[in-house]
């Protein structure tokens, strides 16, 4: 017998509160990385909580390779110099 322990996820859309409007504390987060995204355009006040949650997943998503793009970079200028050097 096998007993799965992962949980179950479920999709913003098939939510039962769903349809509500999104709650401060992802009205306060989206807003956050809308503004590390550079994405002005990612918050709306009218959003529900699974629209929200699917925004916030995107940006998420975006601000990530932002970050692992901004490394790749570092990383990159730094080996070269590394081998200018010796």
């Amino acid at each position: 017998m096998s007993i799965s322990l992962s949980p179950s996820i479920a999709v913003p859309d098939e939510w039962v509160s769903g349809d509500e409007p999104m709650t401060g504390a992802q009205a306060s987060y989206l807003k956050t990385l809308s503004e590390k995204a550079k994405d002005s355009n990612a918050f709306d006040e009218k959003l529900t909580k699974a629209e929200a949650s699917e925004h916030i997943d995107a940006r998420k998503a975006k601000v990530q390779r932002e970050l692992t793009s901004r490394q790749d970079s570092s990383e990159s200028i730094f080996d070269n110099a590394k081998g200018a050097v010796g």
